[in-house]
């Protein structure tokens, strides 16, 4: 990591100030679909984040991120999916 004393990337400061934070989500994803047209699915998103995703190119967040994220935007219904 980037910054002294900072053991988890949950705790990097540009996680919290991006990542976590619902207004540059937000802002990220009017951005997104400003230049890339309306989202359809979840295709337009993983292509725009991580380029073509399928078999030999995949991305795995690690369950301690998932479970920052869950807990920082929860669904009201706590109905998730893993893949």
């Amino acid at each position: 990591m980037d910054q002294a004393g900072i053991a988890c990337i949950t705790e990097h400061d540009a996680l919290q100030a991006t990542c976590l934070n619902g207004y540059c989500v937000e802002l990220g994803i009017i951005i997104m679909v400003d230049q890339n047209g309306p989202l359809d699915d979840n295709e337009p998103m993983n292509i725009w984040i991580w380029h073509h995703l399928g078999k030999g190119n995949i991305r795995i967040l690690p369950s301690y991120l998932v479970s920052k994220i869950r807990d920082t935007f929860p669904d009201p219904l706590s109905y998730y999916v893993l893949f």
